[in-house]
């Protein structure tokens, strides 16, 4: 059983309580894009908590404009007040935060103004793959920009094909995608991020908050951030392309090198930095669920954050 509560304030938000250790660290995990304080790239925070409730006390939010929580300006230092928002309701003094993808930079965020923080994981939380051609290593340059042009496009008709109302035909072709995703737990999961609106159905997040995010994150460099924190932190990285990614293959191996870079260059400035290099693509913990929940276990251990 999954309690929740509500943390009042603009926007209200919705948290998860899954249960744990009374006596054990406070974890709160922070969902992906599109994902919620259940449901994230076709695996669950509920089936990924119990990977961490013997020795941890674990939450998860619904952030601003997702799931269950309300609506609000999309924006950097308004995602981490939520966060902070969260953490002062439910009294605790020094979680650890665990974030993947847009969670892994809003954790990072948070954890650099809180050098109080127990603990940071940043699981793929690092860079945009449509990013400005320096953060792009090696590789034919040409090809490089045919690449990084053509996912750009994808990622626009995207965009505008999820922009509006969804259909019943729709609606149960994103179900089935969950359900194999997933099974049963997904689709339900799926429901938590839909609203209604005079008599049409929508997906959130809203189409704003998708434009607005994508601007926002090409603008954020994170790897200073990360080289302030003041906590132990952990960064797994995917060393895999997403399924389906194949035909951007020089794209991403570019990116992934560029990103290499730019964490090797905040270790050095940061020694309480720990990078693991995980092998799967950026739907980690759907694809290797117990391998993060034992990296963060061992990290937690090895830190003495417990």
């Amino acid at each position: 059983m999954i309690d929740e509560l509500t943390v009042p304030g603009t926007p209200e938000l919705v948290v998860a309580d899954f249960g744990g250790r009374p006596d054990g660290p406070a974890v709160v995990l922070l969902h992906g894009f599109g994902g919620n304080c259940l449901h994230w790239a076709g695996f669950h925070w509920a089936g990924f908590a119990p990977l961490l409730t013997d020795r941890c006390r674990v939450f998860a939010m619904d952030l601003r404009g997702h799931g269950r929580s309300g609506d609000g300006a999309w924006r950097w230092d308004a995602l981490v007040g939520d966060v902070r928002r969260v953490v002062e309701h439910l009294g605790l003094p020094r979680p650890v935060v665990v974030g993947h993808s847009l969670g892994g930079f809003v954790a990072t965020m948070w954890a650099e103004q809180h050098p109080e923080c127990r603990a940071l994981v940043n699981l793929d939380g690092l860079r945009p793959v449509e990013t400005g051609l320096p953060n792009y290593v090696g590789g034919d340059p040409e090809v490089i920009r045919r690449q990084r042009a053509e996912l750009s496009a994808v990622f626009a008709a995207r965009e505008k094909a999820e922009a509006g109302a969804v259909d019943d035909d729709r609606y149960a072709s994103l179900r089935e995608q969950y359900r194999q995703l997933g099974g049963d737990a997904a689709v339900a999961e799926l429901a938590r991020n839909v609203v209604e609106h005079d008599g049409s159905r929508y997906v959130r997040p809203a189409a704003e908050i998708v434009r607005a995010f994508r601007v926002q994150l090409r603008e954020l460099d994170i790897f200073p951030v990360l080289a302030a924190v003041k906590s132990p932190a952990l960064v797994c990285t995917a060393t895999r392309p997403m399924p389906g990614a194949e035909r951007f293959a020089d794209l991403l191996d570019a990116h992934r090198r560029g990103v290499d870079r730019d964490l090797a260059a905040a270790r050095q400035a940061n020694p309480g930095l720990r990078v693991k290099h995980v092998p799967a693509s950026h739907n980690m913990i759907y694809e290797r669920p117990r391998a993060i929940a034992a990296l963060i276990r061992d990290f937690l251990g090895e830190t003495g954050a417990e």
